[in-house]
């Protein structure tokens, strides 16, 4: 009788190892597929330009302002946000070159290059980014710009595929962002950074391979 009930326990011993070792074997692949994913990236390239329909001489069209010749604002902390998997959160991005003139982009139509970085592979919904400054020149001189709400969100899907580039690509309006008070003697500016996405270009790795 004792050997049947040591021979029952060794049996049961056995099944709850061979399930420990099994479930302890899917963990660690599990792991293991999370580890590799999240070291799966593509190029992330985000760009700013101006809205060309826009001039120097229609932001200060009214009588008693001077023509904006240079409109300067600066651009920080920008961030991504990967609704994908576990790692879904705001991921902040560097900076190439945060300081860009508006009037300038807008009489070149050229688009300038604010991050370009790899990112972990995946869907994302939305960025943001914050405007900490802004600078007005005309021909009295140079003046510094009120920006009241500096941190701008734009919700939009992009995804970002395993070794392919994805390209953002986002259009000021000098015009409707900037407001003009006071006397051409006593200039005021403030800045509300009216913006939209106008490109939004997701390209997959083409080698098979």
């Amino acid at each position: 009788m004792k050997k049947v009930l040591y021979v029952t326990i060794l049996i049961f011993m056995m099944i709850f190892l061979i399930n420990s070792c099994k479930k302890s074997s899917e963990l660690q692949e599990n792991e293991d597929y999370v580890e590799e994913l999240g070291t799966k990236t593509g190029t992330f390239k985000f760009y700013i330009t101006a809205d060309s329909a826009t001039n120097a001489a229609t932001i200060a069209s009214q009588p008693n302002k001077e023509d904006v010749i240079s409109l300067v604002v600066t651009i920080e902390n920008l961030e991504v946000h990967r609704t994908s998997d576990q790692d879904a959160g705001w991921i902040s991005l560097p900076i190439s070159d945060g300081t860009f003139d508006l009037m300038a982009l807008d009489a070149t139509s050229w688009a300038e290059i604010i991050s370009e970085t790899d990112i972990a592979a995946g869907n994302y919904n939305k960025f943001r980014f914050a405007v900490t400054g802004a600078q007005v020149t005309t021909e009295s001189g140079v003046y510094d710009a009120e920006v009241p709400s500096g941190k701008i969100k734009v919700n939009v899907p992009f995804i970002v595929y395993e070794d392919g580039t994805t390209e953002i690509t986002i259009e000021v309006d000098p015009k409707a962002s900037l407001k003009v008070t006071g006397n051409k003697d006593n200039p005021k500016y403030k800045l509300n950074p009216v913006l939209k996405v106008t490109k939004v270009d997701e390209e997959e790795d083409d080698d098979d391979d």
